[in-house]
């Protein structure tokens, strides 16, 4: 085996370093710096490298402990989409009443390239509570996530609120925040795909008996006012493709 040794001090230009480990035949084995190569191609120092091409694909590069090069393939983040709740929606409900598809105004379009694997993880947080001295005897709260306009279970989250005894003075909101992480993968394709997911308000309410009215808010108190450490509610989506 011939092995080919390049000086460290030793300027060369892109094509010389080609042409040598083109020479395959002749020099197995190159060095920079090294007088025992290992590898094809073995550096004894730093490298620097110009001008790279970019490329769509997702290999990434990495060394051993004795610094032999390979690559991997892995998920790169492609895209981020946030969307912040800008106003409070509110619904008032009589009796023994249940709304599944309260208008939020909070969704995010996903946009898949093709040929790639994609994984997309979608966040979303929403408070939700009800007016001030209002407490409704029986009632579930929650969040429905919809993606092309049909429910996907895995993403909907409900929660139950806590009555209040009838006749409290506690100038206080029943409150809670509903979150969920929601992950789904794509294989291949060759065309470009698009999703459009959103999250939808959800009360359960039961009464006993009568007709009162119970006043309820999502995503967050009040936009203008006092917000009361409500937050706003937020859905984040991630697309990472390999």
């Amino acid at each position: 085996m011939i092995k080919f040794t390049i000086p460290a001090s030793k300027n060369i230009g892109l094509n010389t370093l080609i042409l040598v480990l083109s020479t395959a035949s002749t020099f197995a084995q190159v060095g920079i710096n090294t007088l025992e190569p290992k590898a094809t191609l073995d550096v004894n120092g730093t490298m620097r490298v110009q001008d790279l091409p970019t490329k769509s694909g997702n290999f990434l590069l990495t060394t051993d402990s004795d610094g032999f090069v390979s690559k991997f393939k892995s998920y790169l983040l492609y895209d981020v989409i946030g969307d912040i709740a800008e106003y409070p929606v509110e619904l008032t409900l009589n009796g023994n009443e249940t709304v599944d598809n309260l208008n939020l105004g909070l969704s995010s379009i996903v946009v898949i390239p093709p040929f790639v694997e994609a994984k997309v993880i979608i966040n979303y947080s929403v408070p939700v509570g009800t007016a001030l001295q209002n407490y409704p005897p029986s009632t579930y709260v929650g969040i429905r996530f919809i993606k092309q306009g049909v429910e996907m279970e895995e993403g909907s989250r409900k929660v139950t609120l806590v009555s209040e005894e009838t006749g409290s003075n506690n100038n206080i909101s029943n409150m809670n925040t509903i979150s969920n992480i929601y992950i789904e993968t794509f294989a291949p394709s060759s065309e470009e795909r698009i999703f459009n997911y959103e999250i939808q308000g959800y009360i359960e309410q039961y009464v006993e008996s009568g007709n009162d009215p119970y006043e309820y808010r999502f995503s967050m108190w009040d936009n203008t006012g006092p917000n009361y450490n409500w937050g706003r509610a937020t859905l984040t989506s991630q697309i990472y493709i390999k």
